[in-house]
């Protein structure tokens, strides 16, 4: 890595960094991330139960059809465009969502909408903008970017849990259409800017031919779509039932609460450092080291672990889902290079989101039938090893 050509690129990219950072950080992950704040106060409000909840959650799955639709509208009409009409229909829908008379299937049309906007508000859309402004420094860059999402949820995680307190569901969702259209929005409309054009000093491993078509015949995008399935199905589970499992482990709400911001911690520690790595180590090597860690933080939550190795549990499974974002990121710009990133970055996307909402209705649907999370994780922590493997298996993936 040439320290020069890196410390040029941060000046020259830094605010689109930061103003991507904040678009990911206020879009549509931040209700992902918090989502485990409204469980127990969408059952004691309307009589529905996790199983019901974490089912009508899972229609984010419709963020997986539209992922590939608009990272190629990104890939023709721009960055800035696409993420400030998603924008807008999130917190929208947000409006819409604390309007909800205890009917489910309100609940389960907004949490649709907003997984069809989704893909425009995340790291689909800003990554490619972050990925233009940078070659020698774009793990760094891009674990920058995807921890807007981290500080966020540390944030604003005891904020939006004690607006709810005070005026339940319908304030916290108020809070963040708030967040979402009065901070994400103008930032994002001041500093998300297309790259210009340049020569990349690192190209991408093969030649890169024009969109997404090509790369369906690689077996390193199906390689790649297997594993953000595998990684995201437990990662998602866990994170969306994360506050009652800790519940069930003795916590209270308020203390469950702070352990949410603890794993927003680590989801950032592990977005700067695996970013970090990436830039000087082997990425396949790291990326399965932060999966097969994973595995262990779900064996830690188990309810016969003791409630003190917990914190540790919640430290390893953070660091994996910090990972993701860089992952799926940086391996797509040094498999396939910038044309149709758009595209192929939002069909790599939809198996992502494919895995979340297997993880979101496997946790619920698991529980309402043991009664306990020790099944679903314990299978995550199976998954999770079989996707540290996968990434072992693949000597050219990510490879400089």
């Amino acid at each position: 890595m040439n320290p020069v050509g890196a410390r040029d690129e941060w000046r020259r990219g830094w605010r689109v960094v930061a103003a991507s950072a904040v678009g990911v950080g206020t879009g549509a992950g931040l209700y992902q991330y918090l989502s485990s704040l409204f469980v127990a106060p969408l059952e004691a409000a309307f009589g529905w139960d996790r199983g019901e909840i974490g089912s009508a959650a899972a229609l984010g799955l419709l963020g997986a059809l539209a992922a590939p639709v608009v990272g190629r509208i990104a890939d023709g009409y721009g960055v800035r465009r696409v993420a400030t009409l998603c924008i807008l229909v999130v917190a929208a829908t947000h409006v819409a969502l604390s309007m909800m008379t205890g009917a489910i299937w309100q609940f389960m049309a907004g949490i649709a909408v907003i997984g069809i906007a989704a893909p425009g508000c995340t790291g689909l859309v800003y990554s490619r903008a972050v990925n233009g402004w940078f070659d020698q420094g774009r793990g760094l860059a891009l674990g920058v970017m995807s921890s807007g999402l981290s500080i966020a949820t540390l944030l604003l995680s005891p904020l939006v849990a004690a607006v709810i307190a005070e005026h339940g569901i319908r304030g916290g969702y108020l809070a963040l259409a708030a967040i979402t259209a009065l901070v994400g929005l103008p930032i994002v409309r001041l500093g998300v800017r297309e790259p210009p054009p340049r020569i990349e000093p690192h190209p991408p491993l093969a030649a890169p031919a024009d969109g997404l078509r090509p790369a369906l015949r690689r077996p390193a995008f199906w390689l790649l779509a297997a594993i953000m399935f595998l990684v995201n199905a437990p990662a998602a589970g866990v994170l969306t039932q994360l506050v009652p499992l800790l519940i069930d482990k003795g916590l209270s709400a308020e203390a469950a609460a702070g352990y949410l911001a603890l794993f927003a911690g680590a989801i950032l520690a592990g977005r700067l450092g695996v970013g970090w790595l990436f830039d000087r180590l082997s990425p396949r090597h790291v990326a399965a080291a932060v999966t097969l860690a994973g595995a262990i933080g779900c064996l830690l939550l188990l309810s016969s672990v003791p409630l003190g190795l917990a914190a540790a549990g919640l430290l390893l499974v953070g660091l994996l889902q910090g990972a993701e974002t860089d992952v799926l990121g940086y391996f797509v710009a040094r498999l396939f290079g910038r044309s149709g990133y758009g595209a192929i970055y939002g069909a790599l996307f939809t198996a992502s989101l494919l895995g979340t909402a297997a993880g979101i209705v496997g946790f619920g649907r698991l529980f309402a039938a043991t009664g306990g999370y020790d099944v679903a994780l314990g299978l995550a922590a199976g998954v999770l090893a079989l996707a540290g493997g996968l990434y072992l298996l693949a000597p050219r993936l990510g490879r400089r």
